[in-house]
């Protein structure tokens, strides 16, 4: 809805054609502005003229450092030293959560229509793959190899998980776990995602897992030779600890723009 007149330049013949749409448009902006264009007082309240009084801006922001050094792992919980207290502990399998109990979350009161942009960052690390093998590894010895669990997060707007804003893929079946999350150390994550909302309560936040690992398996127990069997053993038993997989620094922008024309409002 704005318009900016191009006028005749230097040295160009005049157009009548040309010219004369430097009055037909503005005179069509003007005739289809409404209450999403004007404010009450602007003229003498002349706040409501400053750049930026037409977006709202909500920022979440948890600093916990992971305390990493040149002559020493990230203090996570899992060995020496005491672990910062904003670090958030991921647990296993146990679906998308939200990250840091909602300590990044957003929620807000619409009056009309928007147009939201979402975004968010944080750091994600795991003690390594050979803390990961002697998880999951059974005492017996029987399964050997290489496990990978599997990094997910996502961002969560009124519930609802957004796909494709975090290392996040659907799983159809027991074998078919590759590519559903990140399956390495370490991760500086972030995403985007630009939605229309209804007037109204909303909130927004970050989810996160740790997916049920894939298994390079060069020894199965003939018994069972089933993965589903595996998967039930994997998943916490016998007191394994999975403290140290974490999530650092995060944080989370919301840009909310008034857009109640595009909707219908």
């Amino acid at each position: 809805m704005l318009f900016f007149p191009k006028g005749v330049m230097n040295g160009e013949v005049v157009d009548p054609s040309k010219l004369s749409q430097d009055f037909v448009e503005p005179n069509r902006v003007v005739s289809n502005t409404s209450h999403y264009q004007w404010a009450n007082d602007t003229f003498d309240q002349r706040v409501n003229l400053e750049s930026g009084t037409h977006i709202n801006v909500i920022n979440k922001t948890v600093a916990a450092r992971l305390q990493i050094s040149n002559s020493a792992d990230p203090i996570v919980g899992r060995g020496g030293g005491t672990p910062n207290a904003n670090l958030h502990q991921i647990k296993l399998d146990r679906g998308l959560q939200e990250v840091g109990d909602g300590d990044i979350r957003a929620e807000w009161v619409a009056e009309d229509p928007e147009l939201v942009m979402i975004c968010y960052s944080m750091q994600y690390y795991m003690p390594g793959q050979t803390v990961v093998n002697d998880l999951f590894s059974p005492a017996s010895g029987v399964l050997t190899g290489t496990f990978r669990v599997r990094f997910q997060s996502a961002i969560q707007i009124d519930g609802n998980n957004i796909l494709g804003t975090g290392p996040l893929g659907i799983e159809n079946s027991i074998a078919g776990i590759r590519g559903t999350g990140f399956a390495h150390t370490s991760l500086g994550v972030s995403g985007t995602t630009i939605q229309y909302l209804e007037a109204g309560a909303h909130f927004a936040t970050v989810v996160a897992n740790l997916g049920r690992p894939d298994k390079t398996i060069t020894g199965v127990d003939a018994t069972t030779n089933n993965l589903a069997a595996l998967y039930d053993y994997f998943r916490d038993k016998d007191g394994k600890s999975f403290k140290g997989f974490v999530i650092g620094n995060r944080n989370l922008i919301v840009m909310r723009f008034a857009r109640g024309g595009l909707l219908g409002g």
